[in-house]
């Protein structure tokens, strides 16, 4: 790391100029505003940017003119999926426009996707952190210790609109210098962080811009060390909308930043003062209307005197206009007039309604899809589908469109498709189910999915029957899962397949398993699953004779559990009886 002195650290970090390091924050309207001007002063050869080697393709499609964020690179390897969300106040995407706009190459310089969970269990270890610089940043920024938002937003944020994009540079290298002395670095930390010098070393001899996370800045000033050869691994890519409300921390987005719609306006302002007074008088107007509309009283006067404390507030901390605490702190104040549970509950949920925003991205046209989406849209709507609510309760077993529905529910859950989820059935008729819940939403993870299930087919159909027939089936358990899904999904190809591995294995079948399947195959056989109902005649009788079979082997094995104090023994022989 530089110097251990903290005037000399900033000044060394500042003054560097191979690269020109830009410490950001992933979400910071301020470094939004300034990076596009210090790309401009610096005019780099290549833009040196803190993502992975994947996310190359993508970015020219993420920072296209017609795209609107917020939207989110995605990336699939091994079923799990990884999120890069992206908004207008994203320093990263303010320079990729940048570049993309001035025909500037750029380098992802971070560890491929298939490494960036590599070492977890060393996160913790020597760390050797001085927690004294918590308490420094707290001090300075009068917030709570170990609160890196606040810190960042109070030291970084809200003295923006009185700063030069210089000023905001340093302050971000900072507050980044002090946060990583505060905090020590993991072991995965220094892979990624040796992995970003030794592409940056591969860059030497041209004029480079890097942008990363503040954190990582002076780790940037060490020579790199050598590290093991790269090993490539297949990982899908796309570019999908995003909305405020998943980039908001609160849901559970642990890169997050609080209110998206205020970060937002505050970009929008350009970081001008009185730019940010108006925002802040429309954001009190929006909130007092919110709770008119609730039914509380809030009329021109109580925004009056709000606006008025959150200018005092400003005025007395210095700044040239009130930031996101002072209009928190003021509404509080006077419009919950302190209250923490009643009034000031109500007064809470309209200014986080206003402050989050409902705004969703838009892919730029042209933008790599599948379509796949658009047959799942159609089968949506065919089925009157309402996406806007967020639970759907059917009865499957009665037929009609509620049947429609439960049959391309289970194709889409089946297919890794994220868009319904059932909850256990709420009522029922005998040992059949007659009506089950599911939750709907149409997220990122909607989108993504989808892309990703693109290889599998082209309809919902399809992709559940690719991803059934191409399942690992090890055991009894395993293919009589398969068959419970893909009946209940009206598949015939993969219910066949079903069969197929399980009429070897009932003369093998243990007690457990038999009474299992011998129930799995009666429900298959006699249409208790909604989707079985579909399949043709020849599957379901195969299915009965079959379930005879295991009937019998489980009689057979009736003897081999006298005795037995395994309590799967004792439910399955109750269940057989």
């Amino acid at each position: 790391m530089c110097s251990s002195d903290p005037g000399a650290a900033i000044r060394e970090l500042a003054s560097c100029r191979d690269p020109l390091l830009i410490g950001i924050r992933h979400h910071s309207p301020a470094l939004a505003v300034a990076v596009p001007i210090l790309l401009e002063e610096h005019r780099p050869d290549v833009l040196a940017i803190e993502l992975p080697p994947e996310a190359a393709g993508w970015i020219p499609w993420l920072a296209h003119p017609e795209a609107r964020a917020p939207l989110a690179m995605t990336f699939s390897q091994d079923g799990e999926f990884t999120f890069y969300p992206f908004a207008d106040f994203s320093p990263e995407l303010a320079a990729l426009r940048w570049a993309c706009e001035h025909d500037v190459p750029v380098e992802c310089i971070d560890l491929p996707i298939g490494k960036q969970d590599d070492d977890q269990e060393d996160f913790d270890d020597n760390l050797e952190g001085d927690p004294t610089w918590h308490q420094v940043l707290a001090r300075r920024a009068r917030a709570k210790e170990w609160d890196f938002s606040e810190t960042w937003d109070r030291l970084v944020e809200a003295p923006a609109p009185s700063s030069t994009p210089e000023q905001l540079r340093v302050a971000a290298l900072a507050h980044g210098w002090a946060g990583r002395v505060a905090s020590g670095v993991d072991a995965h930390t220094r892979a990624r962080e040796n992995r970003m010098r030794e592409r940056l070393a591969a860059l030497r001899g041209r004029r480079v811009a890097a942008v990363v996370g503040s954190f990582h800045a002076a780790a940037l000033l060490l020579p790199a060390e050598p590290a093991a050869t790269d090993e490539t691994a297949e990982v899908l890519g796309c570019v999908v909308p995003y909305t405020f409300a998943q980039l908001d921390s609160r849901s559970g987005y642990p890169a997050g930043i609080r209110d998206p719609g205020w970060q937002q306006a505050v970009f929008d302002s350009r970081l001008e003062a009185a730019s940010l007074v108006r925002l802040a008088t429309a954001h009190i107007t929006e909130v007092t209307r919110a709770l008119r509309a609730k039914g509380h009283p809030a009329g021109p006067g109580e925004a009056a005197e709000t606006l008025r404390v959150a200018l005092d507030l400003a005025s007395l901390r210095g700044l040239p206009a009130p930031s996101r605490r002072e209009l928190i702190e003021a509404t509080t104040t006077v419009l919950a007039q302190g209250e923490v549970l009643g009034r000031g509950r109500i007064v809470a949920e309209a200014l986080s309604d206003v402050l989050i925003g409902q705004v969703r991205g838009r892919t730029a046209p042209g933008t790599p899809a599948s379509p796949l989406r658009g047959a799942i849209q159609a089968e949506l709507a065919a089925a009157r589908i309402d996406l806007d609510k967020s639970e759907l309760s059917l009865a499957p077993l009665r037929g009609s469109l509620d049947l429609t529905r439960h049959v391309l529910f289970t194709r889409l859950l089946t297919g890794g498709i994220a868009l319904a989820v059932p909850e256990e059935a709420k009522t029922s008729r005998g040992a059949d189910t007659v009506a089950t819940r599911w939750r709907l939403a149409w997220t990122a993870a909607t989108d993504a999915s989808i892309e990703f299930a693109a290889v599998m087919g082209l309809t919902p159909e399809q992709v559940a029957t690719t991803a059934l027939l191409t399942r690992d089936v090890p055991d009894v358990p395993a293919a009589r899962t398969l068959l419970i899904e893909a009946a209940d999904a009206a598949l015939p190809a993969p219910t066949s397949r079903a069969l197929d591995l399980l009429a070897p294995l009932a003369s093998q079948a243990a007690f457990v398993d038999a009474v299992a399947t011998a129930i799995a195959l009666a429900e298959v056989a006699q249409t208790h699953l909604p989707g079985a109902v579909l399949l043709p005649d020849t599957l379901l009788a195969r299915a009965n004779d079959l379930r005879a079979e295991f009937t019998r082997a489980a009689i057979r094995e009736l003897k081999g559990i006298q005795g037995s104090d395994n309590l799967d023994d004792a439910r399955a022989l109750a269940t057989f009886v």
